[in-house]
């Protein structure tokens, strides 16, 4: 969890954890600068929870306190938009369809693997670098490093527009592309990590 959070975050950013579906403590959030604190604090619910989270692109330092370098279960304040200082990350996010509130079955999983290295190529051949490939738990992420771009309505746009056509040209019926995952404070899977939805089966 610590690599992966050194991977995608730079050392001084404050990023936000989030942990789903903690029984008997709701939603757990929490602020962190220190790295390896933060892999602490989730690990210790890794398997209990739904899913833990982190904001991709960093947040203001103000908001650590909220909940400094620890988690806090029952959250009531979590980071928005506007607490956004600037866009580090486009996030592409494949999803098998299937009933929400379950995890997908292998082959639903491969297909969303299968999908996101058509548009790998794609996004080759029209010049983009090579980007981070990651696994949500039931589908599949593509990440893109963007140059530290403003948290503006400009740039919101033109990251949603790029979403909508990648999701126009290769989302179907059996995997969707999230059109939804443009917005600054979008969370994105804390790669490492158990995701739990539904029954084990």
């Amino acid at each position: 969890i610590s690599r992966v959070i050194r991977a995608l975050c730079a050392e001084g950013d404050v990023i936000e954890a989030r942990v789903l579906g903690v029984p008997r403590a709701g939603h757990i959030s929490g602020y962190f600068d220190d790295f390896d604190r933060m892999a602490s604090a989730v690990a210790r619910y890794d398997g209990q929870a739904e899913a833990a989270y982190f904001t991709l692109n960093p947040v203001r330092p103000e908001l650590l306190a909220r909940a400094n370098n620890r988690l806090v279960e029952w959250t009531k304040h979590t980071t928005s938009d506007a607490d956004i200082l600037c866009r580090r990350w486009m996030m592409i996010d494949f999803d098998p369809a299937r009933p929400t509130g379950i995890s997908s079955s292998d082959t639903e999983l491969e297909a969303a693997l299968a999908r996101r290295e058509e548009v790998i190529e794609w996004l080759d051949l029209a010049g983009f670098p090579a980007g981070l490939c990651g696994m949500s738990g039931n589908g599949a992420h593509l990440l893109y490093r963007l140059d530290n771009l403003p948290n503006d309505e400009e740039h919101t746009i033109l990251i949603q527009a790029c979403i909508a056509v990648i999701a126009a040209h290769f989302g179907d019926k059996a995997v969707d592309i999230d059109r939804k995952v443009f917005n600054p404070a979008r969370l994105c899977k804390l790669y490492g990590t158990l995701v739990r939805k539904g029954e084990n089966m």
